[in-house]
């Protein structure tokens, strides 16, 4: 793990940022819009 600060990073998640970037630097037309993203997030609080 990588220590940044107080916080230990788990390298799971440093892994995924790195496949996520990867992916986004070959198609940056496939990004979700943040405002796609909040209403996503929003739709499924609410069928909770």
């Amino acid at each position: 793990m990588e220590k940044t600060g107080k916080y230990k990073i788990p390298q799971w998640q440093i892994d995924e940022v790195r496949e996520r970037t990867k992916k986004y630097l070959k198609n940056p037309e496939s990004a979700t819009d943040i405002d796609d993203f909040l209403k996503e997030i929003e739709n499924e609080i609410i069928v909770i």
